[in-house]
């Protein structure tokens, strides 16, 4: 049976979720009382200090209150994801970068607001040997250099739906000898281009239409795991579960299509299946971030994607900041 027809006969039912991405605006002065109390975060060694993302939550705790901070949080743990738009963004933003990464000092408001946010819903910031220079701060911007790959640094190409470092483990899979998948990713907007949304799918709708048998064998090793571009180098790779389930029933996903590579027949239809069902229109959140804006969501519950774009290479082009978090 192809592909297609296996696909056709899932969704004989609309495909539509039941779950959508809660939304919180914060007021004008809040943000402004966020713009004066945040710390001056002035190099990138302090992104991952822990008293400063503390300080940086503390702030934004303070400043939303109990009740707003507690429905962030909620919505993040229970929801997997949340938007969080108003943000204070610094005013005198530079040139959207091309090339060369921007001192952090240029951008500190804005970096602060992503750390505190993390804090609040007790993310700690990481960053990953190998990847981004080592960096916890990632510019996901049209790099010159970079146009024709499938990345945060690309931009001509579609970038499909994945989960982002899906070759390290999962949370189910305890290895205390290497770094974990990312728990949580935030992207905050400093500049918006409205025709490139950020799209984000819920795992449990894409799970809750999937039949079991397809379920059963992407929890299969027969997958390879490859290191993502953003690594640079190429490194061993070895086999791997597209998804794993903890001792709860949870289950937990790395799916990606550049990265997470079918290694037999019966792979590579589950594989495709899944993939169907996740682009599938009902399914699909398109979510526009507008400067300010920030989408936080963990990243093994969920898996997200853009559409290709042209730059425009003038210094307006999409800026978003995105940090990394595990569980604290």
């Amino acid at each position: 049976m192809e592909v297609m027809e296996i696909f056709k006969a899932i969704s004989s039912k609309p495909l539509k979720s039941v779950r959508d991405v809660q939304e919180f605006e914060i007021s004008y002065e809040m943000r402004e009382d966020l713009r004066n109390r945040l710390p001056k975060i002035t190099d990138e060694s302090e992104i991952e200090d822990l008293n400063v993302q503390k300080e940086c939550g503390d702030v934004v705790r303070a400043v939303l209150g109990e009740q707003l901070s507690n429905a962030i949080r909620y919505a993040v743990e229970h929801q997997c994801a949340a938007i969080i738009r108003n943000l204070p963004i610094d005013h005198d933003l530079p040139a959207t970068p091309t090339e060369s990464r921007i001192g952090v000092d240029r951008i500190t408001c804005s970096v602060a607001s992503n750390v505190g946010l993390h804090n609040l819903v007790s993310s700690s910031i990481a960053s990953y040997l190998g990847e981004n220079n080592d960096k916890a701060l990632r510019h996901v911007i049209p790099h010159i250099k970079s146009a024709h790959e499938k990345s945060s640094h690309g931009s001509l190409l579609s970038f499909g739906m994945h989960v982002d470092n899906p070759h390290l483990p999962l949370s189910p899979e305890k290895d205390n000898s290497t770094a974990q998948c990312p728990r949580y990713l935030a992207l905050m907007a400093l500049r918006c281009d409205i025709s490139v949304p950020t799209k984000v799918v819920f795992l449990d709708d894409v799970l809750g239409k999937l039949p079991e048998y397809v379920v059963s064998i992407l929890k299969k090793p027969i997958y390879k795991l490859k290191w993502p571009d953003s690594f640079g180098e190429i490194y061993s790779e070895k086999p791997g579960p597209v998804l794993a389930t903890d001792k709860d029933g949870i289950c937990y996903s790395r799916f990606d299509k550049q990265n997470v590579i079918p290694l037999s027949e019966e792979a590579e239809l589950s594989f495709s299946i899944f993939q169907a069902v996740a682009e599938s229109e009902g399914l699909v959140k398109k979510v526009v971030l507008l400067p300010g804006d920030l989408i936080i969501f963990d990243n093994q519950r969920m898996v997200h994607a853009r559409d290709g774009f042209s730059p425009k290479m003038n210094g307006c082009d999409r800026w978003l900041i995105r940090l990394f978090g595990i569980n604290a």
